[in-house]
Formats: C-alpha cells, sequence, structure tokens
C-alpha cells in the first residue's frame, strides 16, 4: 500500500473538498481523485461520497481515515527511531537553495556541520521557493529556503533575514528606465513564474498600489534563468539583489533605482518531519549560522 495514497486520503478528509487538498498537496484535482479512486479499488471501501458540500467520509471511510494517521504517524515514528539509535546523527538530506550561495552562507552552513555533526551530508539543489515547496510536498526535498512566509499549515518556517528585492532590467535599457516611473514600467515586458513565487506576489502588489497592470510575456520558476532572460532583452524582473550582482550578471543588467524592498527569509521542511533528528540537527546548525537560536517556528493559521 503506497503511503503517498495514505496521505492524500487524510488530507482530502481534512478540508472536506478535493480542490482545497489538492491544492495543499500541490497537486491537480484529478490527480488527487485518482489517487483516492485507486486506493478505495484496493481497500474494496468507499471512502467518500460527493455531496453539493464537498467530499464526505462515509461511515466506513471515517473509520479508516483514523488507521491511515495513525499508519502514517507510525511509519514516521519508525524513521524517526531508527535514526535516533545511531550513536551520532548520520544521514543525507536533500536541501534546496533559492538564491547564490553566498548569499544562502552554504559555506559557513557546510563548515559548521563539519565540526558539529560530520554523519549528515547535504545535496544542494538549486531551485526557487515555489519549487522547493513542492519538492517538500512530494518528498524530493528535505529542506530548503524560501522567500515569504509559509503558505501552508503542513510547513513549517523559520525567520533567518530579510532580503533585498530589486527590479533588474536588461544593461541596454539602461537610459530608458533612469527616469521612468511605475507607469512606464508597466508599459514593459516582465518575465513572472510558473509556480507559487512570493516577489512575483510583490509585484502584484506594487502595481495595484499604483493603479495599473503589467504585462508578463514569459515565465519561469528558476531564478537563473529570469536573469537569463532579463540580460538578453526578454523583459524585467523582480530579483534578489545578491543573484543581480553575481559577476555572471553584473555587467549584464541593471537595477531600476526605487525604493528599498524587501522579503523575508526562511528556513523550511514539512511540519510533520519537525521530530526528525536529521531535520533536528539541519535546523540547529542553520539557525546558528545566520544567529536565530532563539527563532520560533512560524506556520500559517
Amino acid at each position: 500500500m503506497d503511503l503517498h495514497q495514505l496521505r492524500i486520503f487524510v488530507i482530502v478528509a481534512e478540508e472536506q473538498s478535493l480542490t482545497k487538498g489538492a491544492q495543499r498537496l500541490y497537486m491537480t484535482p484529478p490527480t488527487a481523485s485518482a489517487h483516492i479512486k485507486a486506493l478505495e479499488d484496493e481497500l474494496g471501501v468507499q471512502l467518500f461520497v460527493r455531496t453539493p458540500k464537498g467530499m464526505e467520509l462515509t461511515d466506513k471511510g471515517a473509520l479508516l481515515k483514523a488507521q491511515a494517521e495513525y499508519t502514517l504517524q507510525a511509519a514516521q515514528a519508525l524513521v524517526n527511531h531508527a535514526t535516533a539509535l545511531q550513536a551520532q546523527v548520520i544521514g543525507r538530506l536533500r536541501y534546496g537553495l533559492n538564491a547564490s550561495p553566498g548569499f544562502l552562507r552554504v559555506g559557513a552552513l557546510v563548515r559548521h556541520l563539519q565540526e558539529g555533526c560530520p554523519g549528515l551530508t547535504l545535496e544542494f539543489i538549486a531551485s526557487s521557493s515555489g519549487a522547493i515547496l513542492e519538492g517538500l510536498h512530494h518528498g524530493t526535498m528535505d529542506a530548503g529556503y524560501i522567500f515569504g512566509p509559509s503558505p501552508a499549515a503542513s510547513i513549517t518556517t523559520h525567520y533567518l533575514s530579510m532580503a533585498e528585492v530589486v527590479i533588474a532590467a536588461p544593461r541596454p535599457w539602461a537610459t530608458r528606465i533612469a527616469t521612468a516611473d511605475w507607469a512606464d514600467l508597466a508599459q514593459l515586458p516582465w518575465i513572472g513564474s510558473d509556480l507559487y513565487c512570493p516577489f512575483e506576489a510583490l509585484t502584484d502588489e506594487l502595481f495595484q498600489q499604483q493603479g495599473l497592470r503589467y504585462h508578463r510575456v514569459v515565465q519561469s520558476s528558476d531564478e537563473c534563468t529570469k536573469a537569463e532572460l532579463v540580460a538578453a532583452g526578454v523583459g524585467l524582473a523582480m530579483l534578489e539583489r545578491s543573484e543581480v550582482e553575481q559577476a555572471q550578471w553584473a555587467e549584464r543588467l541593471v537595477i531600476w533605482d526605487t525604493k528599498p524592498l524587501h522579503c523575508a527569509l526562511h528556513f523550511a521542511y514539512m511540519t510533520r518531519r519537525q521530530d526528525d533528528p536529521l531535520i533536528g540537527a539541519l535546523r540547529v546548525a542553520v539557525m546558528q549560522v545566520w544567529g536565530r537560536q532563539a527563532a520560533l517556528p512560524q506556520r500559517r493559521i
């Protein structure tokens, strides 16, 4: 039996909605429905009935939900217990990076782990906030950095720092944007994101405050790809400042002069893994590297 199917079953039951459950799982409703149907076929039991109000558990489904929750908790407890039995924390974590390694203090983190937790190995994955969130939900990443607050109760975050965000333009547009205002920028092409992106949400908010609409001509979830598209003259994009100031972009991009813009950087992992010894060891190291030992978990209510 697939534990992933059990997790989908439990979340859809909690939300009493296939659509809301799928949103929490970062998958489409048809995909979630297919998993539930496969689970029903395997168990030989109808778990839900569709009503005008949403997905309602059958009597048998309600009984099986409690057992499914227990099974998921037991599976995680087994992993935690097995790891805790080791003399030291030993394991490998896939760690998502949403900005330049220098800005994210990757070198300092590795040195810290080598000294205090040599059995813990990190596999760094260059990514973006939206892709990291998807990776956490799907189990392809264990932890990572994200910009913005936790978008779901299933994700626990710890505040680390405020990142400076800038509006980047192609270097040949320097004269064009030197005297530009928000209305002028709204007339230019923009590069958006095809996944959750707090920078895009910030861009939307800023233009809404001005009563303006802007036009996205292309989308990418990868920050390096966005920077390359800007450098190639495709359009403007909102990027983290250290990304723009890297040597490979410094001569090809220009920053529009405006008041400082900021977005919070967080360390993130799945809430259900908060007692995982590997996550715990990494959490301690990250917080110490960022000088945030006393920071409390931040979760969306």
